[in-house]
């Protein structure tokens, strides 16, 4: 089986998200290597706040979970949807570890 994204959630901050997948992923096809924040996606839809940048401003991970930190422009509203998605040229670069990540959307509360 390959791994998926199994499990997100908003950190109480609205400053990071964290991104679990169902078994430990890597950054070669060899097994090795964490992901890195350019391998990574953040769009936000909805609401009145924005990201600062689609590029995840940090990046640290335990064991299979991968917590993404962010920036927002302005308040939320509640009505934001943040979407996780991986980076084209990830997918293209390493194409066997990252090309079954699939978005993950959550609703900010």
């Amino acid at each position: 089986m390959l791994p998926v994204i199994s499990y997100v959630k908003l950190n109480d901050n609205n400053a990071a998200i964290d991104v679990t997948f169902n078994e430990n992923v890597f950054s070669s096809a060899g097994a090795s290597g964490n992901l890195d924040a350019n391998d990574f996606v953040l769009t936000i839809t909805g609401g009145s706040a924005k990201l600062a940048s689609a590029t995840p401003t940090s990046i640290t991970n335990t064991s299979k979970t991968y917590t993404l930190g962010f920036t927002l422009n302005g308040s939320p509203d509640g009505n934001e949807t943040l979407t996780v998605s991986p980076a084209n040229n990830a997918i293209t670069m390493r194409a066997v570890i990252l090309r079954i990540l699939h978005k993950a959307t959550i609703r900010q509360s």
